[in-house]
C-alpha cells in the first residue's frame, strides 16, 4: 500500500528535522481524589491494579465529600512515613525519626456519590472498524496506568480512554501494542528476547503510525512520538543500514495482519532480511 511508504518517508523525514521527548499520552498516575497528588514510591505499585481511574481516597475523605464505598468493597492498604521530631536526652538535640504509618484506601469506581472527571475522549469510528475487526486479537484489559503487551499471556493492558488526552492518542498506543501482539508465535512468531527489543519497540511505533494513517486519526502525535523511539534506538544502532527497510518491512506485515492481509511474506521482505 503507498501509505506505508508515504508514512516511511514522513516518520524518516521527522528523524532529519528532530525529535520530540517521547510522553504518556494519558494521565492515569494513582492519584489522591481529593488532593490531587499523585502516590509515589511503592504506593504506585501497591494501587497498580485494574480500576479505570486513578483516584483514591479513604474511607473518611468519601464521606466528607457526602460518598461512601460501596458495601463488600475490599480497600486497598498503602503505606505513609511520618516524621517525629523528640529531643536527644545525651546531647539535647531535636532530632527527626521516621514513622511509618498505613491507610486503606478505595478506588473512586468503588465508591456511590462522588463525581469522577474524565477527559472528553471520543471513540474513532473508522479506528473502532479497525480494533474490531482484528481477527484473532489478544485479550485486552483495560485499566490501570500502564499500556504493555504481555506475550506469556497473550494479553494488551490498556488505562481508561478517559485519562488520554485525545482520541488519537488512545488508538496510537492501542494500535502500538497490538502490533506487539502479532509478534506472537501464533501468529508472524518475531522473536521476543532480550536482544530483538529494540527492534520491536521501532516495529510497534511504525505499525500504529501506519494503523493511525489507514484509520484517518490525527497523526501528528504518532509521528512525533515515532521519530523519538526511532532517534533514541538508532544511536544504538546506527551500523546497521538496512534498518529502515528491515523494520518498515516488519511494521508493514504487522499491520497487515491486524486488518485481515495474512498473505505470505513478499520477495520485498525476504530482501529485508527476514
Amino acid at each position: 500500500m503507498d501509505i506505508y511508504a508515504e508514512v516511511t518517508g514522513k516518520i524518516t523525514a521527522k528523524l532529519r528535522e528532530g525529535t520530540v521527548p517521547w510522553h504518556k499520552p494519558w494521565s492515569a498516575a494513582p492519584s489522591n481524589y481529593i488532593s490531587r497528588r499523585p502516590y509515589r514510591g511503592v504506593n504506585v505499585w501497591l494501587l497498580d491494579g485494574d480500576y479505570e481511574s486513578p483516584y483514591w481516597l479513604t474511607y473518611r475523605q468519601a464521606m466528607s465529600i457526602d460518598g461512601h464505598v460501596r458495601r463488600g468493597e475490599h480497600g486497598t492498604r498503602i503505606i505513609y512515613w511520618n516524621w517525629k521530631e523528640a529531643v536527644d536526652e545525651d546531647t539535647d538535640e531535636v532530632k527527626r525519626y521516621p514513622i511509618l504509618r498505613c491507610y486503606t484506601v478505595f478506588n473512586v469506581s468503588q465508591c456511590d456519590g462522588i463525581d469522577v472527571e474524565v477527559n472528553n475522549v471520543e471513540p474513532i469510528a473508522s479506528a473502532e472498524e479497525i480494533v474490531c475487526g482484528y481477527m484473532d486479537a489478544p485479550s485486552l484489559k483495560v485499566g490501570g496506568d500502564r499500556a504493555a503487551y504481555s506475550p506469556s499471556t497473550d494479553t494488551v493492558y490498556m488505562p481508561a480512554m478517559g485519562t488520554f488526552e485525545s482520541s488519537s492518542g488512545y488508538y496510537s498506543t492501542l494500535y502500538h501494542e497490538y502490533v506487539h501482539s502479532t509478534g506472537h508465535s501464533s501468529r508472524l512468531d518475531r522473536s521476543m528476547n532480550r536482544d530483538a527489543y529494540s527492534e520491536e519497540e521501532l516495529i510497534a511505533e511504525m505499525g500504529a503510525a501506519y494503523l493511525c494513517a489507514i484509520s484517518d486519526t490525527e497523526l501528528t502525535a504518532t509521528l512525533d512520538n515515532s521519530a523519538a523511539y526511532m532517534d533514541y534506538w538508532l544511536g544504538r544502532i546506527s551500523e546497521d543500514k538496512r534498518l529502515i527497510v528491515q523494520i518498515s518491512s516488519k511494521a508493514q506485515r504487522a499491520a497487515d495482519w491486524i486488518l485481515g492481509v495474512r498473505s505470505a511474506p513478499s520477495r520485498v521482505h525476504d530482501e529485508a532480511g527476514e
